[in-house]
């Protein structure tokens, strides 16, 4: 049906729901039954698209390609030591996918347990009683009750409003508000946009409210009828990811030039006397050097990112954002709720020219009013009566007790339904004596005249006892240049300028110490206007106002505030302070939690459009901001070079989040609006949190870049000096096997114990990453390339020094002459396993340079893995030696597990025969260890440069 067609009274009766108690939930569950869930159709995702294929990348590829090759040449051999190195590539393949899979199930079910934070709430009239529920429970015939910051989850005819706007860009593209209206409207097939009276699912209330009734649900909605002809969005690459891919893509595209290059140079100048021989240790080459981990390496250090910030209280909605947060260099922060424990508390009113206390913090309601510390008697007071009365009644929050669970039992706790400057003057009122429901249920409300940021005044024109009133409350410089009249000692007298002077001297001095003010008027409305009370604007009502008083308002900073933005300066980090406050409050506060300072600049809202973007970036405390004006700071910061986060909850925050380097949404505070815009959601809505997010960003970054490091150092290395030794020594310094061990020890455990290393302290206490800095900066550049060069010199240095006879052949490697070389089948070396006491002789015919062609091969892998393992603790800082970095406990025992796999090719004969690993004496140990001692030395010394 053409909702937007009938009138409120035809949708009310086809739906069979009343405007004042709405549906019942017998009745709402039995259309449901009918209608299906209030949900959208998703995309199905199989097992292969969910888990698999984001760990498929070209690199995988290409050694899958490479391990068939390597079964079709195990194939046409027909030796079963040929399906070794095959089989051991698709089990660490198989590994490293299982793995990313844990993880991602991890993050899944992480989120799953977060979701009821970070979704969408209704409010919804049932049996006469508003209740919150999940949007997929809302049924046609349910009556939303609407406000500012709310999501819209169904389409709906609205049929009462009071200034409600909608922002309908999800739906049509519009950025602005549009104006709603509850009348019928003519015509048919309408184009949305013409569509006035009507609300559709996916969109936002902008300002005002009011109450609707829903006439569609899921996919019969505007939003669900497009939905179901649009593929599911494919998620964006994470720029990190795509930087790790190019990067491995590279590199295999370095590696398959090498392997050219050996081809054709043993092709067309030595000569190939065994193509399948050839092919296998080319392959097996490729095999080595890929650096297939990269992509998966950063997946999972990332994924874990989310489930560390997840149980630190930052829900990750986007996975670049963790890596952002490590370069952020400027935090643009709300003081309500963020750097304060957002618990509004009334503690000072200004009343009749004299100052009233008020004892008690937070909602509840054990305080009282004092004057010169003695209980004040409201009741004799009818001024101040009238401003409790006001803000009570020109109110829209209210209160809602709710039972927490704790591990030492449940609590009850006093929640704010809406604002909490509201919820104060609430809590006031009960601290005055008064049953602030029962004040409410005596007024009447006709018209509310909606707060806005422009604005920064909320009226209600309400109707008592057959006497009609205009409640006023705001800024109380916005409310004093609405007023004639001020009552002074029982007595209505005009309010001259010098009387508006004093009391704004008077609330800037209150306002400079911290607290925020609020200011109150009213006036008694003539019968003639309230006849035309819903055609006039707001400047012909907000006039010739009586100045009731102010009330002063504090909302003590959070604890572990000041100490996390102290880390965050220290670690060159900018933070500068937005609110809609006073600036003397803003910048008491700021104050107090050292983000404003001695020199430091503020800046007013209005002031903002004309700051230059260097003036912006040295201002430390915006006051009297406007939703709008984030968004210049926003662009003018990143004009100046700065990684910016900005926090917000608001709906017209949600610009300036979307701009933002990283968005920040308060998960407790926030509106929906708001949420939906954001890269990071803060389910405590504290500034500590975000310096959490920034340390696990850094040390998220450190640990991918470790990896990096580490893995390029194994890389080139092996690469240059597998490739120097075939193409001018004509040897193949490791076999296939040999090779294989490489890739499944060293190449995959370290990786993995570098992923969870510890995050250093130190690193909150350096300069934030330049926003330009690649993955690899110079300084880690000219390491790497040291390390490299050190290991290719000693390992080819040792390889020489072993065939020229500079290491001999001790008693030790000889072996056993029932020891068949694999690779041919049937080359009986000749020499003897066991050891006599007696040396051993000669006898003639030995295949001496055999020999000692496979003690260089042992001695150089064991050399090799020593030196690669010291490159893995070496790859955790470019500073820190390896002795003072944080205990990484599995790296430690992932490192043990390499040394296991070492010890056991060189004693266990099975293992010695198929890898052509002769056992080694304690001399060959011990030049091994004491070459790769070389290369550690060499890094340590880099570092003390």
């Amino acid at each position: 049906m053409d909702a937007y067609d009938l009138t409120i009274e035809d949708i009310f009766e086809q739906l069979k729901t009343s405007r004042e108690e709405g549906l019942t939930e017998e009745q709402a569950q039995n259309i449901r039954k009918t209608t299906g869930n209030n949900v959208l159709p998703k995309k199905k995702v199989n097992f292969y698209q969910k888990y698999i294929k984001p760990s498929f990348n070209l690199m995988i590829i290409i050694l899958l390609i490479a391990a068939f090759i390597q079964l079709y040449i195990a194939y046409k051999l027909g030796t079963a030591v040929d399906y070794v190195s095959p089989i051991i590539i698709f089990v660490i393949l198989g590994i490293n996918i299982l793995i990313a899979m844990i993880q991602q199930r991890k993050v899944e079910k992480t989120l799953e347990a977060l979701e009821q934070l970070t979704s969408f709430k209704a409010n919804v009239l049932r049996t006469g009683a508003t209740m919150e529920i999940e949007p997929k429970e809302i049924v046609p015939g349910d009556i939303l009750v609407l406000k500012q910051g709310d999501f819209i989850a169904a389409d709906a005819r609205l049929f009462q409003e009071n200034d409600i706007t909608i922002n309908e860009s999800n739906l049509t593209g519009e950025p602005t508000a549009v104006e709603k209206i509850a009348d019928r409207i003519e015509g048919s097939n309408l184009p949305i946009q013409d569509q006035k009276n009507m609300l559709f699912s996916s969109t936002f209330v902008t300002s005002g409210n009011g109450r609707a009734i829903v006439t569609a649900t899921g996919t019969e909605t505007e939003i669900g009828i497009i939905s179901k002809g649009i593929a599911q969005k494919e998620h964006r690459e994470i720029p990190l990811n795509k930087a790790m891919n190019k990067m491995a893509t590279n590199f295999g595209l370095i590696v398959l030039g090498v392997i050219i290059v050996i081809f054709l140079y043993h092709f067309f100048i030595t000569g190939i006397d065994d193509y399948v021989g050839e092919a296998q240790w080319l392959v097996s080459l490729a095999v080595a050097a890929i650096p297939f981990n990269f992509p998966i390496i950063t997946t999972i250090i990332l994924l874990n990112g989310v489930l560390k910030l997840g149980k630190k209280q930052a829900i990750v909605r986007h996975l670049n954002a963790i890596e952002t947060m490590g370069r952020l260099n400027f935090i643009c922060s709300d003081k309500t709720g963020t750097l304060t424990q957002n618990q509004m508390t009334v503690q000072k009113i200004f009343i009749d020219n004299k100052i009233l206390e008020i004892t008690g913090v937070g909602y509840k309601n054990n305080g009282d009013i004092l004057y010169n510390e003695q209980k004040y008697n409201v009741e004799q007071d009818n001024n101040l009566k009238s401003l409790i009365f006001n803000g009570i009644v020109n109110n829209n929050a209210d209160f809602r007790e709710e039972t927490v669970s704790l591990k030492k039992g449940s609590t009850q706790i006093i929640k704010v339904l809406g604002m909490p400057t509201e919820g104060s003057l609430l809590t006031l009122g009960q601290k005055a004596g008064f049953d602030y429901s029962k004040i409410r249920s005596s007024y009447d409300v006709i018209r509310e005249l909606s707060f806005t940021s422009e604005r920064k005044i909320m009226s209600k024109i309400v109707k008592n006892e057959g006497n009609y009133l205009c409640f006023s409350k705001g800024a109380p410089e916005r409310i004093l240049k609405l007023c004639d009249y001020i009552f002074l000692e029982n007595n209505l007298i005009p309010i001259t300028e010098e009387l508006k002077s004093d009391i704004i001297q008077k609330m800037e001095e209150i306002a400079g110490k911290g607290y925020r003010t609020l200011g109150f008027a009213q006036k008694s409305l003539s019968s003639d206007i309230t006849t035309n009370i819903d055609n006039l604007g707001n400047e012909e009502i907000e006039n010739h106002l009586v100045f009731i008083g102010f009330v002063a308002v504090l909302d003590p900073p959070r604890s572990g505030v000041k100490r996390a933005i102290e880390i965050c300066q220290g670690a060159g980090i900018s933070t500068a302070m937005i609110t809609g406050d006073h600036s003397l409050t803003a910048k008491s506060i700021a104050k107090d939690l050292n983000i404003f300072k001695l020199g430091d600049y503020s800046g007013s809202g209005n002031e903002i459009k004309t700051m230059t973007s260097d003036k912006i970036a040295q201002t430390r405390v915006f006051s009297r901001v406007a939703p709008e004006d984030k968004e210049l700071i926003v662009k003018a910061l990143q004009q100046e070079g700065y990684i910016v986060a900005m926090t917000g909850d608001g709906v017209n925050d949600a610009l300036a989040l979307e701009n933002a380097d990283v968005g920040i949404a308060m998960g407790i505070s926030g509106t929906d609006v708001a949420k939906n815009a954001a890269d990071l959601i803060l389910t405590d809505d504290s500034f500590s949190t975000i310096e959490t997010a920034i340390f696990h960003g850094r040390g998220l970054f450190g640990n991918i870049r470790s990896n990096i490091v580490f893995l390029l150092v194994c890389l080139f290395s092996e690469l240059i000096i597998l490739s120097t030794v075939a193409l001018f020594l004509n040897h193949q310094i490791f076999n296939p096997l040999q090779l294989v061990i490489l890739y499944g020890s060293i190449h995959f455990f370290p990786p993995f114990g570098l992923m969870f290393d510890k995050y250093d302290e130190r690193i909150m206490k350096n300069p934030p990453k330049d926003a330009k800095e690649p993955l690899i900066s110079k300084k880690y550049m000219l390491m790497m390339i040291l390390q490299i060069a050190t290991i290719v010199i000693v390992i080819i240095t040792l390889w020489l020094m072993i065939m020229y006879d500079k290491i001999p052949i001790f008693d030790e490697n000889y072996i056993d002459p029932r020891f068949l070389n694999p690779w041919s089948g049937n080359e009986n070396i000749g020499y003897v396993f066991e050891r006599r006491p007696e040396p051993y002789s000669f006898s003639g015919g030995e295949n001496i340079d055999k020999l000692i062609e496979w003690k260089a091969q042992t001695v150089c892998l064991i050399t090799l893995i020593f030196s690669e393992i010291w490159m893995a603790f070496e790859a955790r800082s470019i500073k820190v030696g390896i002795f003072k970095g944080p205990k990484n406990i599995a790296l430690y025992i992932l490192i043990t597990l390499v040394f296991a796999i070492l010890f056991l090719i060189t004693i266990w004969d099975v293992a010695q025969m198929y890898l052509v690993i002769i056992t080694l004496s304690w001399k060959d140990w011990l030049i091994a260890f004491g070459a790769s001692l070389i290369v550690l030395i060499v890094s340590e010394i880099y570092k003390k440069i």
